[in-house]
């Protein structure tokens, strides 16, 4: 009666694996984040590779032309190709589930066999039925998607098609129940967050209650050193560097934490400070691989590497509660 489920998996095994229909409750914990997994789950990745391997066609140079030139080479297809890598299989089992999201004609014939495509997916032929019942909705093709044609690690181009507009395609979470709970502690406008959501015409409530915490125990102190955005944070780095050494300096007898968006600032930032702090302190960099991640959290919390050691990572947003002595000061290095 009670499923508990990342947004992935539940987004997935809902709509495409059959497992679960609409439920009673729909409760999104840090439903700040919803709307992103959304826009993750309709997004998709093509290598020219890829599409080389559905049609002989050439994708075009620019971006913007992509989309419509892709729908037309999947409305000509008869079905899922056969030979086609296992990422392909789970990309074209999602644009079949979710067609009017993508633009696709309906009357696309989707006969196929199941067994070739699902492969080692379990067989859940119902997926189809569901996902047309539930978004088949005029407005969802009207879904604008951002084309970004990018070079890969191995010097080839691949597309990433982003949906813009989340609330066009929400039901594809919200759907899922008949009355939806989102309980967030990191949102700035509860109303904006119910429009993204597709929310905010129907019967809602809005629920804030104050923090436990008092507000001269939690400041937020600005200290901007200059852009972090990907054109400017190798300029800004040095100045970002110089100014956690001297916030680490100010609070050089007590454990705190800095915050990264990603493992590669993580390294830039271990590199830049360890001959300042790293005689005196020790610095504590989250696994990139993500093994042993709560292994290192709890260890830090509870001071098994030093009652001055600093937790530099990503991932450290939400869920980490450091009471007392064990985290009392914080970076947000972005």
């Amino acid at each position: 009666p009670i499923v508990c489920h990342n947004y992935a998996s539940l987004i997935a095994q809902a709509k495409i694996g059959g497992h679960f229909g609409t439920r009673e409750l729909l409760c999104l914990d840090e439903g700040h984040v919803a709307a992103d997994w959304i826009r993750n789950y309709m997004k998709l990745e093509l290598t020219v590779a890829d599409l080389q391997s559905i049609t002989t066609l050439s994708p075009p140079e620019d971006a913007d032309d992509f989309m419509g030139w892709f729908r037309a080479v999947v409305s000509n297809l008869d079905g899922i190709p056969s030979g086609i890598s296992d990422k392909l299989i789970a990309v074209f089992m999602r644009i079949f589930a979710h067609r009017s999201v993508y633009g696709i004609p309906e009357g696309l014939r989707t006969a196929y066999d199941e067994d070739m495509i699902l492969g080692e997916y379990e067989k859940r032929p119902s997926y189809m039925e569901w996902a047309t019942e539930r978004l088949s909705k005029p407005d969802a093709a009207t879904t604008p998607w951002k084309v970004v044609r990018l070079t890969t690690d191995k010097g080839g181009v691949k597309y990433e098609c982003i949906p813009i507009r989340v609330a066009p395609i929400a039901s594809v979470l919200t759907g899922l129940g008949r009355k939806v709970l989102v309980i967030t502690a990191t949102v700035l406008d509860p109303d904006l967050m119910l429009k993204e959501l597709g929310m905010f015409n129907q019967k809602h409530a809005v629920v804030v209650i104050d923090s436990a915490f008092e507000a001269g125990n939690r400041p937020v102190i600005k200290r901007y050193v200059g852009s972090m955005s990907y054109a400017h944070a190798r300029a800004t780095l040095p100045k970002l560097l110089d100014e956690i050494i001297n916030i680490a300096e100010e609070h050089r007898d007590e454990a705190g934490i800095i915050h990264t968006v990603s493992h590669l600032l993580s390294f830039d930032i271990v590199k830049g400070i360890r001959n300042y702090l790293g005689q005196r302190r020790n610095l504590v960099q989250m696994p990139q691989d993500g093994v042993g991640r709560d292994t290192v959290i709890n260890r830090f919390l509870t001071g098994g590497y030093g009652p001055n050691s600093i937790l530099i990572g990503p991932g450290l947003m939400e869920g980490i509660d450091g009471v007392g002595n064990s985290a009392r000061w914080q970076i947000m290095a972005k």
